[in-house]
């Protein structure tokens, strides 16, 4: 299948309150068509079927759907990891928003392979070398806690985590996803890094927030993380005037 071809069938399935709906949720930017993730999952796969050297030589990616099909086709890809991982490379500079990261990311089943696990570790530590923008960290953030929250690489994921506090927003929103998932599989790992405030206060309080939403901490882990939140300076500065 073409590229071409494929944006003709993704405009024909996009619909405007989709579209709207998408572009709430992704403000920091894309055009989008409205077509929904399954949908575009759907189209990945008859891609994948077909000819998909066609379809990726083409490289459209003008709209949002376009560059998250571009990324789902590479994650079904039946091939070698060094070519999966190259062409990961490649559609990572296309990437405009969240969404897309983490459909594709979380999508690389390639990359739970147990026999993969120090390629992608090699990947990942390499690519970090290069001057990543917002989403290319996000990237390596969500790879890190999607695939190496393991008994032999939790503690060697955490360390490079943690390395990532950031000022850029979703890059900060996926470090406190990923801690608030170390809280919920390594417990006594991820209340290491809160007491011994390895995070920014904004990190450090939103991945408290996010893991006390999850049903799989318990209440007497709740009310012990709560005491652990952190106040900045201004709100400091509040209590002792008010004092």
């Amino acid at each position: 299948m073409k590229g071409i071809d494929a944006r003709e069938k993704l405009l024909k399935m996009g619909t405007k309150t989709n579209a709207a709906f998408n572009e709430k949720l992704n403000p920091s930017g894309g055009i989008f068509i409205g077509v929904t993730v399954p949908n575009v999952k759907l189209l990945a796969k008859e891609i994948v079927k077909g000819n998909s050297d066609e379809y990726l030589q083409s490289k459209l990616t003008h709209y949002h759907e376009e560059i998250l099909l571009y990324g789902l086709v590479i994650s079904y890809l039946k091939r070698d990891l060094d070519e999966v991982i190259c062409l990961l490379k490649d559609w990572s500079g296309y990437v405009c928003n969240w969404a897309q990261c983490d459909s594709v990311v979380m999508n690389m089943k390639i990359f739970a392979q147990e026999s993969n696990r120090q390629a992608v570790w090699k990947f990942i530590n390499e690519f970090n070398c290069k001057d990543l923008g917002e989403y290319g960290k996000r990237i390596i953030v969500v790879v890190l806690f999607s695939y190496f929250l393991t008994d032999d690489w939790a503690d060697r994921c955490v360390a490079m985590l943690i390395t990532f506090d950031d000022e850029k927003y979703y890059i900060k929103m996926a470090l406190a996803w990923a801690i608030s998932v170390v809280l919920v599989k390594y417990n006594s790992l991820g209340m290491q890094i809160l007491t011994h405030n390895k995070l920014s206060i904004w990190v450090h309080n939103k991945s408290i927030s996010k893991a006390c939403d999850s049903f799989r901490i318990t209440a007497e882990q709740k009310s012990e993380l709560r005491l652990l939140r952190r106040a900045n300076a201004s709100r400091l500065n509040m209590i002792i005037l008010n004092k």
